[in-house]
């Protein structure tokens, strides 16, 4: 049996972009995960950049709800998309494909600069909660 599973947290360094193919929703977005360590007693941070991308209702509320700077605790699994340039060069990227339903994402709070007030916030809460998505499930680990 094989297993292609990844959790990762990081914070998006820009709002996803939504769009829709066919009568699917997709949205692509990228987050960057730090690792923090010493180094001959040098503290310092190395920060990976991932893109990942979610269909469906899943799609619907990151594009929703997430945006730049804010905090996400990702599930999914790793997809290789392969392509041709206009060169005819063969081209890959890795990415992250989002888990659908409720253990695909968690949000963590949006940045300060882009808080809302707490009405906003409650009535996103009740949104996500009642599409099935739970903000506060534990990470299935």
């Amino acid at each position: 049996m094989w297993m292609n599973t990844v959790v990762i947290g990081g914070n998006l360094v820009a709002d996803p972009e939504y769009r829709e193919v066919g009568d699917t929703g997709v949205v692509k977005f990228r987050i960057i995960s730090d690792r923090k360590y010493t180094s001959k007693g040098e503290k310092k941070t190395e920060a990976t950049g991932i893109d990942l991308e979610a269909w469906g209702k899943t799609a619907e509320l990151i594009n929703q709800y997430v945006v730049k700077g804010q905090y996400v605790l990702v599930k999914g699994r790793l997809k290789e998309d392969r392509w041709q340039n206009s060169d005819g060069q063969n081209r890959s990227k890795i990415m992250i494909s989002v888990s659908d339903g409720p253990e695909g994402i968690q949000f963590g709070q949006k940045p300060k600069d882009r808080d809302e007030s707490p009405q906003e916030v409650q009535q996103e809460t009740n949104e996500v909660q009642d599409s099935g998505l739970d903000i506060g499930a534990d990470v299935p680990f």
